[in-house]
Order: structure tokens, then sequence, then C-alpha cells
């Protein structure tokens, strides 16, 4: 983590040593949130950054300062395979989502008691996962089957967190209403489609205001990066390639 002060310079602060991750990091998030002596210092410092990691030795860990001058904490939970993506919700901050490559999203509450936490961080605990979402089997196959990244989408929140889109690297995407409670209608996609001539996707991106589009990077035809934009008001989705130079 690097870190650049007011007074100029920079500080290199690595995380884990022994601890940390086994294997390679795939994706990282961060949030401004108070610390353990519940106040946000002014302006912000180490003490109150939380920091969520996912990576390919099937691993999510938050890593908070629990005392000042004590460093990181790491707190681990296990998934079921490699964490491609990790996103705290910006506008519910104690919720937390993370998608795994075989095709699960989940939800969890960081912020959960200190006794539940480390009931499901470690001593063979399960994880309390609030909520578990499939992607299910759809038209990509084989290696475009894996997901390849998930994040929260728009601005309408609930206390649940809103919506939540995903892609696989065959270009399915999906999107999620958690607000939907009747019939499990958390875990059933709102929308559903599937983006042309996308192979190797790599990430997807909602836009910040308008939860109908969000942007889809991936390797096109002949090896090309390309970005794909989706715009759910379409009666027919209508995927756009721009080259990018």
């Amino acid at each position: 983590m690097i870190h650049f002060p007011p007074s100029g310079g920079t500080f290199l602060t690595i995380l884990g040593g022994t601890s940390g991750h086994s294997s390679f990091i795939n994706d990282i998030d961060s949030i401004i949130h108070p610390n353990a002596e519940g106040r946000l210092t002014s302006p912000p410092t180490n003490e109150d950054l939380v920091i969520a990691t996912v990576g390919d030795d099937n691993t999510l860990i938050i890593w908070q300062w629990q005392e000042p001058d004590s460093g990181p904490i790491p707190i681990t939970y296990p998934l079921s395979s490699p964490g491609v993506s990790v996103n705290f919700c910006k506008h519910f901050s104690r919720r937390l989502l993370v998608a795994e490559e075989e095709g699960t999203i989940r939800i969890l509450d960081w912020l959960a008691s200190d006794d539940a936490r480390a009931a499901s961080s470690g001593n063979g605990g399960s994880t309390l996962w609030l909520l578990n979402i499939y992607m299910g089997a759809g038209l990509s196959m084989g290696v475009d089957g894996l997901m390849a990244s998930a994040e929260w989408c728009g601005d309408d929140v609930d206390g649940e967190g809103g919506r939540i889109v995903g892609i696989t690297k065959g270009g399915e995407w999906a999107v999620w209403d958690l607000t939907r409670i009747e019939g499990g209608g958390r875990t059933i996609p709102v929308e559903r489609g599937q983006v042309i001539h996308a192979n190797n996707v790599t990430c997807i991106r909602s836009h910040p205001s308008e939860s109908s589009l969000f942007a889809i990077g991936s390797k096109a035809t002949y090896e090309a990066p390309a970005v794909h934009i989706v715009d759910l008001t379409l009666e027919s989705i209508r995927p756009e390639i721009s080259l990018l130079t």
C-alpha cells in the first residue's frame, strides 16, 4: 500500500507477510470507514481505511486497522473457487460483494459482530454469507462459462444494497435486483443477455448514475481489445464496440 502524505514523499506498507494471500490477487477494493474507536480522523489516515482482496487461493481477506499503530489485521474468509471480483457497496458500506470464478456471487456483512466474524473466518467455521447468487447454466460453455467480473450497479439502493451485474468470460451477462424478495426473487436475474463477439471478457463496470448502462471490457475478434456498451432501456440489446488504441 502506497501513502502520499501532505508533507511530501511516499510511504510503502506491505500487507500480509506470511498471513496474507498465498497466490495471485485478482481484485482489490477499499473504503474509508470509522476506525476501531468509532470515529474518522481528519484528514483520513490508515486507521480509517478498510481494504478487501480476493485471489487465486480461494480466499477473501478484509484488512482493517484494529487500533492505532497496530498495522492492518487480516480477517480471512474461505471461498469455494478463485475470487475474481470484490466490491464494497458505496451507498451501504457494510455490504461487500464477492464474485467467484465458478459462477457464484456472494454478499457479506463484513461489520457483523466480532463473534460472528471470528466464527466465519477461522477455526473451521462456515462463512455467514447474507446471500448467494448463482450465474447458472447459460449459453457459455467451458472456460467461457467462468465468471469474469461482477459489481454493484445503480444508485437506487435499499437496505440490502441495490442491484448487481455480473458477466462470464464468454460475454454472458445478468442483472439481479436485491429489492425483489418475493419467491427468492433476489437470486433470479431481472435482465440477461449475451455480448456478441466478446472473447476473454476481463471486467464489467456500471455507469455511476445511470443503472441501465454498463461497459464490458474484452478481447474482441482477432485479439483486439474492445469495450462493449450495453443499454438496458433498449428493446433489443445492441452492443456498440469501440476499439481501443
